[in-house]
């Protein structure tokens, strides 16, 4: 990964100047922002932000704090939260990662936000080896990143994962609603990548942020190393097929909810129809908290409105478009989702012609694999990652045959 933050006017060198002044302007620097912190200072700009430097980390020795400076030099976007910058051959780098509580980068024309939990790089013997990066992208449309967490936070040991509000959604800028299309946010994404110089993400979609991955994956296939899609959007279906599974689930009082609200039916009551009928059996067995989830996120009802009216553009992957996916795939669908039904699923290997495509079906689960079967769908998700060669991810000339994980 490259710069997330702040740029500097000109290259300089930390290399020759005494450590200990460094050490103490930077604490006096923390000693600031803390006082500012408890006293209730706070920026239009930072949602959050959490004050961690890690001495065992080199970088952070010679690294300035900028603390929560609002700065926006060479495209690189407003910086936020407490973020370290090391000064190296005239470039910025991150330091300490995974000890940050969320970074914008200017992407186009919005500011997005990001948070990024794991190492890039690896210590191995007297070698530092590369791991994949896992870019996840949320569902909603309009719901944000806060629905991975806590789950994918077992998976540093074998990647860097990098959480991403996409634009119109949390606390990435919204943008405007013309904005909110398939195609403008899989640009975004690779938009993204080229700003922090992200090379050959895994790209992990669900619900509708896999329909978002296979835009990405189609339009950008130098980019993408592969595709993990969970529950997604896009399978070719129908809605008589989501409302079989309402039915079977539910009986008639939830399809008939169903059909009305995925109908396009915006009254109140079919909206509380829907809530109380339709929505609950999103879940499986387990429903993976989504009270407490929905209650930490930060939903888009604009861009949910948006995608339901037909603005995002047509939910349902075209063969055109699939032919174009080359990175290899993995699916991951529940048997009992009425959303974006497993039968659908089993269908994506014969539209994704140009690649190898993997499908695993979940029983007992419905719309969230990862959050109703998190040990099953990540035991899965490790072994796609050491099937895919670390030459896709590095670009640095590796052993094509050589894997990461």
């Amino acid at each position: 990964m490259g710069p997330a933050a702040c740029d500097a006017p000109e290259a300089r060198s930390t290399a020759t100047l005494p450590m200990g002044p460094i050490l103490e302007q930077m604490f006096d620097r923390l000693k600031l922002q803390v006082a500012r912190r408890i006293t209730g200072w706070t920026s239009p700009h930072v949602h959050d932000a959490s004050p961690r430097l890690d001495p065992a980390c080199p970088q952070s020795l010679i690294a300035v704090v900028w603390g929560r400076c609002r700065r926006r030099r060479r495209g690189w976007g407003w910086s936020s939260g407490w973020t370290c910058r090391v000064v190296r051959s005239g470039r910025p780098m991150p330091c300490c990662r995974g000890h940050n509580a969320g970074m914008r980068v200017a992407v186009d024309d919005v500011s997005v936000y990001f948070d990024v939990e794991g190492c890039g790089l690896a210590a191995q013997g007297d070698a530092m080896l590369p791991r994949p990066t896992l870019l996840l992208l949320h569902g909603g449309p309009g719901a944000d990143h806060s629905l991975f967490k806590p789950e994918f936070s077992v998976l540093t040991d074998v990647a860097q994962v990098i959480y991403l509000d996409q634009r119109g959604s949390g606390r990435s800028d919204h943008s405007k609603p013309e904005k909110w299309t398939w195609t403008r946010w899989a640009d975004d994404i690779a938009a993204f990548c080229a700003a922090l110089d992200i090379r050959a993400p895994v790209l992990v979609g669900s619900s509708s942020g896999g329909r978002v991955a296979i835009e990405c994956a189609a339009r950008h296939p130098d980019l993408v190393a592969g595709l993990v899609l969970e529950s997604t959007l896009g399978v070719p279906t129908s809605l008589d097929e989501s409302l079989e599974v309402f039915e079977r689930r539910g009986g008639q009082v939830a399809r008939d909810a169903a059909a009305r609200y995925l109908g396009g039916d915006t009254s109140p009551s079919a909206a509380k129809a829907w809530a109380d009928h339709g929505l609950p059996l999103y879940a499986g067995a387990s429903d993976g908290d989504m009270a407490s989830r929905r209650a930490r996120a930060l939903i888009n009802d604009e861009v949910q409105a948006h995608f339901r009216a037909g603005g995002c553009g047509p939910a349902e992957v075209t063969a055109a478009l699939a032919t174009a996916v080359t990175c290899p795939t993995l699916v991951l669908a529940g048997e009992d989702d009425p959303v974006s039904p497993a039968v659908a699923a089993r269908r994506l290997p014969a539209i994704l012609t140009s690649t190898a495509t993997k499908v695993e079906v979940l029983a007992g689960v419905g719309h969230g694999v990862f959050r109703q079967a998190p040990q099953k769908s990540f035991d899965a998700l490790r072994t796609f990652l050491r099937g895919i060669p670390a030459a896709r991810h590095d670009g640095d000339g590796h052993d094509p045959e050589a894997t990461l994980v």
